[in-house]
């Protein structure tokens, strides 16, 4: 007996969030501000797992200014409502 897995197609909106998500990467690697800037939501908190809470700008600032690992992005995000 084997067992398959459908095909499931990608929504517009969720090749849309991967594309940002790989566009925001690209940019982070190569310390991009100006792309971050246009990429990040000014709207934008990003809650850490140590409580500590950062806006757009500190949280740009912090990609800018800090050694990171890489980490894929698009793999933290889930499209709700779809």
């Amino acid at each position: 007996v084997a067992l398959t897995t459908p095909a499931r197609a990608e929504s517009a909106d969720e090749a849309a969030i991967a594309r940002a998500m790989d566009a925001l990467t690209s940019a982070t690697i190569a310390v991009d501000k100006a792309q971050l800037e246009s990429l990040v939501w000014p709207e934008l908190t990003y809650g850490h797992s140590a409580g500590r809470l950062e806006d757009k700008t500190q949280f740009v600032d912090a990609l800018v200014t800090r050694d990171l690992l890489a980490v894929p992005l698009h793999d933290e995000v889930e499209l709700k409502g779809a």
